[in-house]
């Protein structure tokens, strides 16, 4: 680890909730933020360019309070000739300007390279981290709200890091000379701009932790919003068939308003901030100008002349109205702070599976033997596996069967090492499963599923998905042969440069199902899990993708679960589950010969089977 919906997604834990980021020392992430900053070069040379920027601009009212004095000679008729110093004054103020934008060019330049980096960098990691975590993580937070972290806190820190961190040091700079200056003029006068000070803090400050907490609350809204679009827009069809389009935007636009509401509140407390802040400037600028005004002195050799007292008031205002926006920072440096939190806290995630290490051995044959295994998901209290043993030898093909929610699913995903078992142990070839290297594990496996997922790209993309060597297009085309899909492939126009849609939505059910399978086929699997991968479909596309199943479990170790009997009635071993228990185990004539739960399950499929026909009929 680096150092650095539906109303169920409400239930998941939130990295975003206030209570959240509290649990994180807002202290510890500071440091981490500020060690990430400075580790950058860039870092260092836009303080020392906005430094220097800030300091020679608040010189021009300087040269100017001169040029003034000048001008007043002139009218005085003191000076016969203004213009020779003038001229100097204005070579001298021409000087200023040039180093000034080159100094803010320069800085604005370091600062946005250096945020560019960190915004990069944070994104690189959080989504680095994210494709590491165990399922145990994905069970617990919303997708929208891991899309919101990966999206909105960068930004926030890029922008709070980036040019305006460089304004910062600017408008520092240039209060700081302007008071340096009045102090020379006149000690007096120079408290009298201190005395500012307190009074910024003491507005600003509280101001400020007011404004954090709104911008919290609007992004945890924000953030539940983005889980009820993504949620929303992903499952489109289902929406839509259900007629909820109107109440997916009536939830997505509560949060939406209620985000809204905390953002104009933020808004509101900062203009209240700034109007007590300009009075109090105003006021106390005013208040110098009237006292300075009593220590001007014109004649010859004075330090404190008329223009002077215009360089002095140019000072205060245009240097404290700097301050406030210097002050005003600390909220979105704040903002940054509470969003670093956010961020560690989600890449200090410790997975309870390890995706990284453990070992390899050769031959990979495929026996899987389970022990003794009882399990209950992280997230719930309820066992769903008891004191469950089976064995799958070499090449064999077992079946698990059962209801709905009686532990079939639940088995292959430990499998697969989604999630280590509670109690008892999974082997692998004689191997624990928890001592071997997960991602070469799945390399030795291929998963059918009910729902098989297609991203947007082209049918060839698709199929060398998870593939790790190049394959010739023959062996492409040799496995849609064995997963019965060449011959809708061809007809295609592009064929394997085919795009399908989103999820392969330009696919037909039993089209996307044979595309999955020939990406399991191409990978050559030792063990193949098919989970319902034909119930979703109908009879004569159920058929087809039967066919190839059938060929691809050949000479491979197969679990397959499924309802329909056509799927199962082949298995070498069936094993019955029910309320998370295997009650039987058996080849198909076996089992039915007992009369039990395979019996009444048979019974029930070939019973609504007829009714099926009959009303066909």
């Amino acid at each position: 680890m680096s150092e650095y919906s539906s109303d169920i997604s409400h239930d998941k834990a939130s990295i975003c909730s206030e209570q959240e980021i509290k649990e994180v020392e807002k202290t510890q992430a500071k440091r981490k933020l500020y060690k990430m900053v400075f580790s950058d070069p860039c870092a260092y040379l836009g303080i020392i360019t906005s430094v220097i920027g800030g300091s020679t601009s608040i010189l021009n009212y300087l040269i100017l309070g001169f040029i003034l004095n000048v001008l007043r000679e002139y009218s005085l008729g003191t000076n016969k000739n203004p213009m020779h110093k003038i001229g100097i004054l204005l070579a001298i103020l021409a000087g200023i300007s040039v180093v000034t934008g080159i100094c803010k060019g320069l800085s604005a330049m370091f600062w946005f390279s250096s945020s560019s980096h960190i915004s990069t960098k944070i994104r690189n990691e959080v989504f680095s981290n994210i494709m590491k975590y165990d399922t145990t993580f994905f069970d617990k937070h919303g997708i929208g709200e891991l899309l919101t972290i990966l999206g909105e806190d960068a930004t926030i820190i890029k922008n709070a890091f980036g040019p305006q961190k460089g304004s910062q040091f600017e408008e520092g700079g240039e209060f700081m000379i302007g008071t340096i200056l009045i102090f020379i003029y006149n000690w007096k006068l120079g408290l009298i701009t201190l005395a500012l000070l307190p009074v910024m803090f003491l507005v600003i400050l509280p101001f400020n932790s007011v404004m954090v907490k709104q911008n919290d609350n609007r992004f945890d809204n924000t953030a539940k919003s983005m889980t009820i679009a993504e949620e929303a827009i992903t499952s489109i069809r289902t929406v839509r068939s259900f007629n909820r389009e109107e109440e997916e935007i009536k939830r997505y636009n509560d949060k939406t308003e209620t985000a809204g509401y905390f953002a104009a509140c933020g808004s509101n407390y900062t203009t209240l901030m700034q109007v007590i802040i300009s009075t109090s400037t105003w006021t106390t600028a005013i208040g110098e100008m009237y006292y300075g005004a009593t220590l001007v002195d014109n004649s010859e050799g004075s330090r404190f002349k008329s223009g002077q007292l215009f360089s002095c008031f140019a000072y205060i205002t245009y240097g404290a109205f700097n301050l406030i926006l210097c002050i005003g920072n600390i909220n979105t440096e704040q903002k940054a702070i509470n969003a670093a939190a956010r961020i560690f806290k989600l890449i200090s995630y410790v997975p309870s599976v390890n995706f990284d290490g453990g070992s390899t051995y050769e031959p990979f044959v495929g026996e899987i033997k389970f022990e003794n295994v009882s399990f209950k998901y992280p997230t719930r209290s309820v066992m769903v596996l008891k004191n469950v043993s089976f064995e799958v030898k070499p090449g064999q093909s077992i079946a698990l069967v059962g209801h709905s929610g009686s532990g079939k699913s639940t088995c292959v995903q430990l499998i697969q090492r989604y999630y280590d078992t509670t109690e008892g142990r999974i082997l692998i070839d004689g191997h624990d499963i928890k001592d071997l290297d997960p991602h070469w594990l799945h390399r030795k496996m291929a998963l059918v599923s009910q729902e098989p997922v297609l991203f947007r790209g082209t049918i060839k993309k698709n199929v060398l998905y998870g593939v790790e060597k190049d394959k010739a297009e023959e062996e492409i085309w040799s496995a849609l042969d064995v997963a019965n899909a060449k011959k809708f492939v061809l007809k295609f126009e592009k064929q394997l440069e085919e795009i399908v849609g989103d999820r392969g939505s330009t696919l037909s059910g039993g089209q996307k199902q044979r595309i999955a399978i020939a990406r399991a086929v191409i990978k050559d699997p030792t063990i193949l899990i098919c989970d319902e991968a034909t119930s979703a479909l109908d009879s004569e596309s159920e058929k087809k993708v039967q066919n190839a199943l059938d060929k691809v479990l050949e000479k491979r170790t197969g679990i397959v679960i499924a309802h329909r009997l056509s799927a199962i009635k082949n298995a070498d071993v069936i094993y019955c589950f029910d309320a998370g228990e295997i009650k039987e185990q058996g080849n198909h004539q076996s089992l039915l010969e007992k009369k039990g739960i395979y019996y009444n399950l048979v019974n029930r499929q070939l019973q609504s089977k007829e009714e099926t026909n009959e009303n066909q009929e």
